[in-house]
């Protein structure tokens, strides 16, 4: 298991500009169907754009510049930003890294994530994991965590919320 890490990133202004412009895309989640079974709505939970190596890479797009967010000490890493909108939610779960363990073979007792907040905090947007609830980030803090993690968030404020989700092992 896991120990939650904490810690802080400089994220380059021409960075954050690329981010921005990077061609999102709507991506239902995987288990949307479960979370509509216990009460979520489907129009909160898909009121964000993601995009990542996958479709980088598909696409041609120079990702090199994505270096800065690489972990030392990771191999297969993957990185997959994500453009929350007012009123997303993703309720409590724990990653099952499907998609990733498709591409990279590793067992889930490997994998980490590492969420990276990629603008200062603003009202109304929230992240959880087990207890330990996530509010007044400054630009590059990150929280990496297990498998074995519940974690959830969301946008209730009126401000877009930009993230990164990095997912890889030790080497």
């Amino acid at each position: 298991m896991f120990e939650m890490k904490r810690g802080n990133i400089n994220i380059p202004e021409e960075v954050l500009e690329k981010i921005k412009l990077l061609p999102f895309f709507k991506n239902e989640h995987l288990y949307i169907n479960r979370y509509k079974q216990i009460g979520y709505i489907k129009e909160t939970l898909n009121r964000h754009d993601q995009y990542g190596t996958g479709e980088a890479l598909a696409n041609g797009i120079d990702w090199e510049w994505t270096d800065v967010f690489l972990p030392e000490g990771w191999k297969d890493v993957g990185l997959q930003f994500d453009r929350a909108y007012t009123g997303y939610c993703i309720p409590p779960h724990r990653d099952h890294f499907e998609i990733y363990k498709k591409k990279f073979p590793h067992r889930t007792e490997e994998i980490k994530r590492r969420l990276v907040f990629l603008e200062d905090w603003k009202s109304g947007h929230y992240f959880q994991v087990n207890q330990e609830v996530f509010v007044k980030w400054q630009q590059g803090d990150w929280i990496e965590f297990g498998h074995n993690d519940t974690h959830f968030g969301g946008n209730i404020g009126p401000d877009v919320r930009y993230t990164l989700q990095i997912t890889g092992v030790e080497k």
